[in-house]
């Protein structure tokens, strides 16, 4: 069976909570949801976290399922949650969601590539949003490294896509 969508198109201006199964539809067809609808997918479980109807670990289950995301608003509203999740992580839980993080973003990182002239503004942007999440949520060395160095090419007068080098210097 489909999805059920309540607030479909996300015209409506409330909040939608489903129950675990209902929630478990919809992931299996994100690809029929509009984007307007994933977001709010995210954001209302995002708001059922804060409401304490839901988990952090539901939150990061939801959010690892949609990691094939490839919409900016989308990553915005996931990458969002994310940094709350980090605000409240426990030290000794810190390691283990850092990685998590990491896990999340490389691949869609990966999917963008390299900054190309036929890139959107909003490509350019979640390549950008990406990166810095990578950096500091994921603490990611490989990426820190990387950004480090594309920092010291663009100080040495290379060019350097506007997006990445402002990922690369937070």
């Amino acid at each position: 069976t489909g999805a059920v969508v309540v607030n479909h198109e996300g015209h409506g201006f409330y909040r939608v909570s489903y129950d675990h199964h209902l929630r478990e539809r919809l992931v299996r067809n994100l690809d029929s949801l509009e984007v307007l609808e994933r977001y709010h997918l995210i954001d209302d479980a995002w708001n059922e976290v804060l409401a304490g109807r839901a988990t952090a670990e539901d939150m990061l289950t939801l959010i690892t399922a949609m990691s094939a995301e490839s919409t900016l608003a989308v990553w915005q509203a996931m990458i969002n949650a994310l940094r709350q999740l980090a605000r409240a992580m426990p030290e000794e839980r810190r390691a283990g969601f850092a990685t998590t993080c990491a896990d999340i973003c490389r691949p869609a990182l990966r999917r963008l590539g390299d900054p190309q002239p036929a890139d959107t503004e909003l490509d350019a942007s979640l390549r950008g949003l990406l990166i810095r999440t990578l950096g500091t949520l994921g603490a990611d060395s490989d990426t820190i490294a990387w950004c480090r160095s594309t920092v010291e090419q663009a100080r040495a007068g290379a060019s350097v896509d506007a997006e990445v080098l402002a990922a690369a210097t937070v």
